[in-house]
């Protein structure tokens, strides 16, 4: 599955998560786990 990281809130969330100082697989994670909140 291609997901597009410029829809919506994604770049808010990923400047937040790297402010936050999350690796990139955490970041991954927020994300995934997003999606999936939404998709379900």
């Amino acid at each position: 599955m291609a997901v597009n990281l410029t829809l919506g809130h994604t770049q808010r969330i990923i400047q937040a998560a790297r402010a936050a100082g999350l690796s990139t697989p955490q970041t991954a994670y927020v994300l995934a786990t997003a999606l999936w909140e939404v998709v379900s």
